[in-house]
């Protein structure tokens, strides 16, 4: 995303055969500022959902190559210039040009956060802000990516950083790396063949760079998209051009203009052809090299030796060049402006209202480079002082940090306090008529959506991205000797509360095994925080039922989410509707061997899925909760298929504990009773709330 001051193109004399160091020229590269157009252009219209622009998403590729082509032509025009890398000027040039206009666009979207969000939410995009502003955003967002706690967090205002945070870093470590180079070809008086040395080292890491993002894009797809490791052999390639010019200066008008449409072709089918749509493409990988060898051919194509192409003509019109200067900026707003509008109107906005947002955020494009980007590069007393310009970049950084800690404090409380009811919710009496005035809470949303039972932070739930849990997990009535064991994913995970009240009551010996992501009947399937295969579950669900099978347990309380898993089919990864069938057929064929085992087989119906998220729902109508309940309907828009396939087979049993969450039909399912709110996303109960339906789980322990 990066600008450079007018975007220069670094013409070189071959370093290999000069003894002198000679001044180098720059002219102007209005092919890259066209280039630079399409990227963002391509972008936009990705978020905007603009019909064929599936793949607009690679338009962070083509930054990355002009990055990193122009980048190091600055740092090695300055080494082959002066035969020293000033890091206090280069880093002072690149605070200056871009951390004002950044930071300006993070105060403002942290303050239309707190107008058009719900307390948490907001308080969610300052600490996205933050990590902005601290520029590790894309390892902020990365760790969010596979957290399956934050399955339910809805897009920052601010997603869109990460991207700055990798060329940040980028900032930060080449030139390091390119003055660690220039002083060993100093030392070994070899400075002459400087750009061989660099070279080489680029190589090197845009290699090693390019298998660990191929290799990471099919063990944790999210760190691949996001991380810098697996992103600079991109920023690599450029660089690669940038030290060669020699060699694309001698090439033919004809290979110039065959690179350059090529390229363009190639970005232009990136654009159409790929799409992230349901995980259809795992990006990066190695289909990230269409739109980046695409862009570096196009890049090659423009280096001056010959006559312009068409290519080069074309690129360098009025209309791409203007969307080119104000890409950096257009590129800072078009995403808060599309995700606040739809968070302040409240439902998903319109093709047309999207590009309505697009136009908006291209005048507040012209407006920031008008009178923050521009006049702030300009700015003499910057200009002339390194120190200053980095002052200026650490103020506006600190400045989003404040501003992150201070607006969240306005957005005022989340419901009063008040005491839990005495005992245990015992169905079928679920606390339909409440006691509690409406706006005061025993678990309000702030406390439920930390509310999560505490194998989650004593390693006995295991994470959908992590290793296996640390058996034995043992809990309940230690020294009882019945067991009851609890199997299954998340949705198991959630009435560990409830099962360990009831074990200490009824002295039994609680085995908490679950994964999240990882239901109790095996299959192969999807893991759906990763983006990529998960044979740590199908190791998971072959030791548990080993373990059952060779040491039965009294009792096994089995229970997943019963419509979201996606399994394999012939043709790849098939969508949750049709792995349904092979879902059910898993069920069917594994409940027997338990039953086999001689353990009282329990089923649990699952909880309905809400079509928001409580927390967030209720924290925007504390008063009016009952706004975000959802009907029976679509709340148990599957039926309970788990528990309707395990009522079939005899000596399996299934509690069903709707009427705990949901009233009488054809009353909707609720998200608070007594004061408490109900769930910690869309489908996940609270622990406060589960532990208070121990009770239910007594028959089950006789």
């Amino acid at each position: 995303m990066s600008n450079t001051e007018g975007v220069p193109h670094p013409q070189t004399v071959d370093a290999a055969n000069t003894s002198t160091v000679r001044p180098r020229t720059t002219t102007f590269r209005g092919d890259i500022e066209g280039l630079r157009a399409i990227a963002v252009i391509g972008v936009v219209l990705f978020h905007a959902h603009f019909p064929h622009f599936g793949g607009g998403f690679v338009g962070v590729d083509v930054f990355y190559v002009l990055s990193g082509f122009l980048i190091t032509g600055l740092i090695v025009n300055e080494i082959e210039k002066t035969g020293r890398l000033s890091l206090s000027q280069f880093w002072g040039r690149r605070m200056r040009r871009l951390l004002p206009a950044a930071a300006v666009v993070l105060v403002v979207t942290v303050c239309g956060s707190y107008v058009a969000l719900d307390p948490l939410s907001l308080g969610q995009a300052a600490h996205d802000a933050a990590a902005a502003a601290g520029y590790i955003a894309n390892w902020w967002f990365a760790h969010q990516a596979v957290d399956y706690l934050a399955a339910d967090n809805p897009p920052s205002p601010v997603l869109h950083y990460w991207s700055l945070s990798v060329e940040e870093q980028f900032y930060v470590i080449w030139p390091l790396l390119f003055a660690g180079v220039t002083a060993f070809a100093t030392r070994r008086r070899v400075l002459p063949f400087l750009r061989r040395q660099l070279g080489a080292v680029v190589l090197i890491v845009g290699t090693l760079s390019f298998l660990w993002s191929w290799w990471l894009t099919y063990r944790s797809q999210p760190y691949a998209f996001f991380s810098t490791p697996s992103r600079a052999w991109q920023l690599a390639i450029g660089a690669g051009i940038a030290l060669s010019i020699p060699f694309w200066q001698r090439q033919t008008t004809a290979i110039r203009l065959s690179l350059g449409l090529g390229g363009l072709a190639a970005v232009a089918f990136a654009f159409i052809s790929l799409s992230d749509a349901s995980g259809a493409t795992s990006y990066p990988g190695v289909i990230a090299l269409i739109p980046t060898l695409g862009a570096a051919a196009v890049v090659a194509s423009g280096v001056s030796g010959g006559k312009p192409t068409i290519v080069h003509r074309s690129l360098s019109v009025r209309p791409l060049r203007f969307i080119g200067r104000l890409s950096y900026s257009w590129y800072l707003w078009h995403w808060p402006v599309l995700i606040l509008t739809e968070a302040y109107i409240g439902h998903t906005i319109s093709l047309t209202q999207r590009v309505v947002c697009a136009v908006i955020a291209l005048a507040l494009a012209w407006v920031t480079y008008r009178f923050v980007e521009d006049p702030i590069r300009r700015a003499a007393p910057l200009a002339r002082s390194a120190w200053k310009s980095i002052t200026v970049g650490a103020a506006a950084s600190i400045a989003v940090i404040i501003t992150s800690v201070v607006v969240p404090s306005f957005a005022g409380q989340t419901g009063e306090v008040a005491q839990p009811p005495a005992g245990g919710v015992i169905l079928p009496n679920p606390l339909v008529s409440s006691t509690v005035p409406a706006g005061t809470y025993v678990i309000g949303p702030r406390q439920a959506r930390a509310d999560k039972p505490i194998i989650y932070d004593n390693g006995c739930q295991a994470l959908a991205f992590a290793g296996p849990a640390q058996l034995p997990c043992e809990f309940g009535d230690l020294s009882a000797t019945k067991t009851v064991l609890l199997f299954g994913d998340s949705h198991a995970a959630q009435w560990f509360p409830a099962l360990d009240a009831a074990a200490k009551k009824q002295h039994y010996k609680l085995l908490s095994w679950t994964r999240s992501g990882c239901p109790w009947f095996p299959i192969d399937l999807l893991n759906m925080r990763t983006k990529t295969a998960y044979p740590a579950c199908r190791t998971w669900q072959k030791m548990i039922a080993t373990r059952i099978a060779n040491n039965p347990p009294d009792v096994v309380v089995l229970a997943s989410i019963e419509h979201g898993y996606q399994v394999r089919g012939s043709g790849g990864w098939m969508s949750i509707e049709q792995s349904q069938p092979t879902v059910t057929a898993a069920i069917a064929k594994t409940l027997p061997t338990f039953v086999k085992s001689g353990a009282h087989i329990v089923v649990m119906h699952d909880t309905p899925h809400m079509s928001v998220d409580v927390p967030r729902c209720v924290a925007r109508h504390l008063y009016h909760p009952e706004k975000c309940a959802m009907p029976r309907d679509k709340g148990f828009a599957f039926g309970g298929i788990d528990a309707a396939t395990a009522a079939k087979i005899s000596g399996v049993s299934v509690l069903d504990l709707t009427p705990a969450l949901c009233g009488p039909a054809p009353q909707p399912c609720d998200v608070v009773r007594q004061g408490m709110v109900l769930y910690r996303d869309s489908n996940h109960i609270t622990a406060t709330y589960s532990r208070l339906l121990a009770p239910n789980f007594y028959p089950l322990l006789p």
